[in-house]
């Protein structure tokens, strides 16, 4: 392995970035679409009614994936039945619920969807209903798959994705694994570029280039489960559901991606298996997670929220130096390190101290520009889940500033001192470095959870 010289390859991969980001944004063209909400709902929240309603009309803030749409009551007795499939009302962000007939008491209107970004969104309703002249209704005989629950509480209007079938583990697990191959991967094709030459001859560096780019095909084609899964419901078929995740502003993302993904896995397996991985080789892959990238951004709070034109390509760049970061950190500490001698191990850290010098201004900038972006309103950060977690990466992310700022000292100090024993330096620096690597990874598990928490 060979510690590269400063090259002028940025500049170029720069305009290639640039010209794919482009293109990937003209596949489609359409207006961004926010988290949807419910914005009106008849009847309405603690309405009491003069007779019992026949129908539920509820009115979102942006228009409804019909086929994703389901909804259920609940009797002040607990007893639960589900609605039949809702119909368009008068615009295609009304939907409409039939009612069964004489509904009194107490009742609790249920509903739940998923958004065009992908994201599960629920509420409820509470309102009542007075005793019909014909006699009331006895759910049981309506509804084959009565369940009795506790009664419901009167809530009003939140959002959640209690009803989701897959669990919030698997959600947040995928999510993770997905910011890991992509940072990973992209760390050791910045690290093969600029810090050391031939990280993917190493047997680390091999398997984990390897791992990584399976990661970035699997978690695509598990994302895409999720979605048809929390699409099609209890009952409805997987044709239609695809169908309506190809609606959706997410689903042709997440379909994008295991293309890319598996055009990530066949060029680093061809490029791996026949040993010549030279800087083009690199470039292309770079290229193409790239894209991976775009994809990523479009589907989620990047595009489906305020300003997608610069949302987009910032957390694109935001990624791009986290890779450079802390994916190119743990190219040094696992792959470089172990491969070559003391004197060139520090050699390493000194050229990944250069550039994560300037990738931490980047992720700092861009961070702050989604941040404002997101929330709008900087005290919403401190009201909100979304702006709780985001105070909590922020805060693990100063954290590694301060044990990056010790390195770089270090680094200065040992550059000056003329007796330094190489090993003891080369060791005190892994050390810290692999401290910093785990609050890397803390950060990667709370932003994995906050791309499915709404900002507002």
């Amino acid at each position: 392995m060979q510690i590269s010289h400063l090259t002028h390859w940025p500049k170029r991969l720069f305009v290639s970035i640039v010209i794919a980001i482009i293109g990937l944004l003209s596949i489609s063209g359409g207006a961004a679409l926010a988290h949807n909400s419910i914005s009106d709902s008849s009847p309405a929240e603690g309405e009491v009614l003069a007779s019992p309603p026949t129908l539920w009309t509820i009115t979102f803030a942006k228009s409804v994936p019909l086929e994703s749409a389901s909804g259920q009551v609940v009797t002040d007795t607990g007893q639960r039945q589900d609605l039949p499939n809702p119909r368009t009302g008068t615009t295609d962000n009304v939907i409409v619920f039939d009612f069964p007939q004489n509904l009194t008491g107490t009742i609790t209107g249920r509903w739940r969807l998923v958004g065009t970004d992908g994201h599960v969104i629920s509420g409820r309703v509470t309102f009542t209903a007075p005793q019909a002249t014909t006699g009331a209704l006895d759910v049981t005989t309506v509804a084959p798959n009565v369940i009795p629950v506790a009664p419901a509480p009167k809530v009003s209007l939140p959002l959640a994705t209690e009803d989701a079938a897959i669990s919030e583990t698997i959600r947040v697990s995928t999510r993770f694994v997905t910011y890991v191959a992509i940072i990973l991967l992209g760390g050791l094709l910045f690290a093969n570029l600029y810090i050391a030459q031939g990280v993917f001859s190493t047997p680390r560096g091999r398997r984990l280039t390897y791992i990584t780019a399976i990661g970035t095909l699997v978690t695509p084609i598990i994302s895409l489960w999720i979605l048809v899964d929390d699409v099609r419901g209890s009952d409805g078929s997987i044709g239609s559901a695809l169908s309506t995740v190809h609606s959706l502003s997410v689903g042709p993302m997440i379909m994008f991606r295991i293309v890319a993904g598996a055009a990530i896995v066949f060029f680093a397996r061809s490029l791996l298996k026949r040993k010549i991985f030279d800087d083009s080789g690199t470039r292309l892959l770079a290229l193409l997670l790239t894209m991976y990238c775009v994809a990523l951004a479009y589907g989620g709070h990047s595009r489906s929220l305020a300003s997608p034109w610069l949302g987009v390509p910032t957390d694109v760049i935001h990624v791009i130096a986290t890779s450079v970061w802390l994916g190119a950190l743990a190219a040094v500490v696992v792959v470089i390190v172990p491969a070559v001698s003391v004197e060139q191990s520090m050699i390493a850290f000194e050229r990944f101290g250069f550039a994560a010098q300037r990738a931490v201004p980047v992720i700092m900038v861009t961070g702050v520009i989604q941040s404002l972006r997101l929330h709008g309103n900087v005290w919403s950060v401190f009201s909100s889940s979304h702006g709780l977690l985001l105070l909590a990466k922020v805060s693990v992310v100063v954290i590694m500033l301060l044990l990056g700022n010790r390195n770089r000292k270090f680094l200065a100090s040992r550059r000056n001192a003329q007796h330094r024993h190489p090993k003891i330096s080369r060791a005190t620096l892994m050390r810290a470095s692999i401290y910093e690597a785990l609050f890397g990874a803390t950060t990667i598990g709370i932003t994995s959870v906050l791309v499915a928490v709404t900002p507002t």
